[in-house]
């Protein structure tokens, strides 16, 4: 084991005993996207539930130096700062990290010698980073971790996450190395799991490489602080209906870019304008615009800067009946916001995951493959609206549909959601069994 070294720059990890030690890419907690944030915590609440002997998790973020985290769970958890950058200089770049662990000088480098210590490296690349769609340095960024936990000797898994698309032969070249050095690779959904399959060929191990269902399905909800959850307990006293509704900055701030690079049948903010107009049309409805990518993400990311946009855009008499929820950095507290729905719509998947996994009846707006796949894990696949494919038309007869339906459908979810946590909780099992030091 390494040294513990000077605060901020050693080892954070304590003395040996049997702990399992693990270090956490692909899930910071520092981007303002909840999503990734419930990915982050999900994984340290099931390690920290199963593991026998306790957990040490370092979660490696975009700060400096080494810092305590108490998020409420039983584990000993750090954030270390550990990101690729160009600046090569900076003690947490990953990139000149990964260029020393390749010449063999792990001992001069404190990040190192930190990750020398742990038992394994678990990396979940944001849930659907690990692709080439999103640009070269994305694509190396995403892929440096995995790569340096090989070189490192140390064993990788991957967490339950989105596959693909790899788009060339040098993307999908190293997407499969990374693969097969994996010693246990989960996707969360069946497509995903195609893709590995496609890029393993002969090689693909249905025992190491598996299907799974999201590790955010086990996070637990959390009321905020008593100003926002009063706000939220007296809409729910007042309202008839709440109906939630997340609202997606990526696609309302760029409209036109995302409607090129995603392909989306309609405007986005034709879409929601549509939809949010429907579900007014509900005399006992309250509707409740819930952010769930939030500062401090960059403003073209930014859901709350979408519904205070989407909400001013109404007449007086109909904004009276449409709330935007308060600005929250848990995504255990946003989760709790949104059991007092009954029923929801959303275009972030984590956001449409809060929901799914507490039985509120939801329809997911989809501009990628990974939305319809990770609703067919709850048997949920035909609430799915394909923005890629529908008109606002369409969108409202599928939103009307939905809501017409949500009583049996909150009855499917029930039938489902103690096979889907049991998985959950199988996984977790498994991956510890697996990593016992």
């Amino acid at each position: 084991m390494p040294d513990r070294g000077e605060a901020g720059t050693g080892s954070p990890l304590g003395p040996p005993g049997g702990i399992l030690r693990v270090g956490i890419f692909g899930a910071p907690l520092d981007t303002g996207n909840l999503g990734v944030s419930a990915l982050g915590l999900s994984t340290i609440e099931g390690l920290a539930r199963f593991a026998p002997r306790g957990v040490e998790c370092l979660l490696f973020d975009h700060g400096r130096g080494n810092r305590p985290l108490e998020c409420g769970v039983p584990a000993q958890v750090t954030r270390l700062g550990c990101f690729y950058s160009r600046r090569f200089y900076l003690r947490e770049n990953l990139r000149t990290a990964l260029a020393l662990a390749r010449c063999g000088l792990v001992g001069i480098h404190p990040l190192l010698r930190t990750l020398r210590g742990l038992d394994a490296v678990l990396d979940v690349s944001g849930g659907d980073s690990f692709t080439d769609l999103y640009g070269d340095w994305r694509f190396r960024a995403v892929t440096a971790p995995k790569a340096l936990a090989l070189v490192m000797d140390l064993p990788l898994v991957l967490l339950p996450q989105t596959y693909g698309p790899f788009s060339t032969a040098e993307t999908r070249r190293r997407a499969r190395e990374l693969l097969l050095g994996a010693q246990r690779v989960w996707a969360r959904d069946a497509h995903s799991l195609s893709v590995v399959r496609e890029l393993l060929g002969p090689e693909f191990d249905a025992d190491r490489q598996r299907d799974a269902v999201d590790v955010a399905f086990g996070l637990p909800a959390r009321a905020p602080v008593e100003g926002a959850a009063d706000s939220i307990r007296k809409l729910r006293r007042d309202a008839g209906l709440v109906l939630g509704l997340n609202v997606s900055g990526l696609l309302f701030h760029r409209e036109q870019q995302a409607q090129g690079q995603y392909g989306l049948a309609a405007p986005y903010r034709t879409l929601v304008g549509a939809l949010l107009r429907t579900l007014l049309a509900y005399p006992a409805a309250r509707v409740l615009l819930i952010p769930h990518v939030v500062p401090p993400c960059g403003p073209e990311e930014d859901d709350v800067a979408a519904c205070e946009t989407l909400r001013a855009s109404l007449p007086a008499d109909a904004a009276d009946r449409v709330a935007v929820a308060p600005t929250l950095s848990d995504p255990r507290e946003v989760k709790w916001v949104i059991s007092h729905c009954d029923w929801f719509c959303g275009t972030r998947m984590h956001a449409c995951i809060a929901a799914l996994s507490q039985c509120v009846p939801t329809l997911g707006i989809a501009y990628s493959d990974k939305t319809a796949g990770v609703f067919e894990t709850v048997s949920m696949g035909d609430q799915v609206a394909d923005a890629r494919q529908l008109t606002a038309d369409g969108l409202i007869e599928r939103v009307e549909r939905s809501f017409a339906g949500r009583a049996e459908v909150a009855r499917a979810l029930s039938d489902a959601m103690p096979r889907v946590l049991a998985r959950w909780e199988s996984q977790f099992r498994t991956l510890i069994a697996e990593l016992a030091p």
